[in-house]
């Protein structure tokens, strides 16, 4: 591990603390979605999508995981991306 101790050798140097939370990644592709042809991506933002598919998903992690600061984080900037 000595090898990967500075960002030249392609090691990130930051770590972070906390408890992982899953989060379904099929809800995420159906609001997040990468158009081939045009190379962009596109954001479905329906209601069915965000509050049904993402937001429901989301509840359902943060209850099955401990609250602390950096879930809370995480998943301040997922629901940033997605609407």
């Amino acid at each position: 591990m000595s090898n990967y101790n500075e960002l030249d050798n392609g090691a990130l140097l930051f770590g972070t603390e906390g408890t992982s939370v899953l989060f379904d990644m099929a809800k995420l592709r159906e609001a997040i979605q990468f158009d081939k042809s045009s190379q962009k991506i596109i954001r479905n933002t329906s209601r069915e999508v965000v509050w049904t598919g993402v937001a429901e998903m989301v509840k359902a992690a943060t209850k099955a995981t401990p609250v602390r600061l950096a879930n809370l984080e995480s998943i301040r900037m997922l629901i940033s991306v997605v609407v």
